[in-house]
């Protein structure tokens, strides 16, 4: 009976993962993203942006959704000098 025994407990042990290496790739992981995102808060922080800054997929988005009138227009925005211009004209 202890040959069942072994045999399932080695055909568990084989599938399970090891918690050092699961640790290590998670580290290493989280490096690679601060990494990225502190290249990407100082590319941000620059005053002038250099050619191609929002063709990256990231920055496009931001730049995307600035334009987005749906998005532009939801509680909380600030209202454009033109409409404010628009509405304070019609009494």
């Amino acid at each position: 009976m202890s040959f069942f025994t072994d045999f399932a407990r080695h055909v568990v042990e084989a599938y399970m993962e090891v918690p050092e290496e699961r640790n290590k790739a998670i580290h290493d992981h989280l490096i690679m993203v601060k990494a990225r995102c502190d290249e990407i808060l100082a590319d941000r922080a620059k005053p002038q942006k250099a050619y191609g800054f929002w063709s990256n997929s990231t920055n496009n988005a931001v730049l995307m959704n600035q334009r987005e009138p749906a998005l532009a227009k939801m509680p909380g925005r600030q209202q454009t000098f033109e409409s404010e211009t628009r509405s304070s004209a019609r009494f």
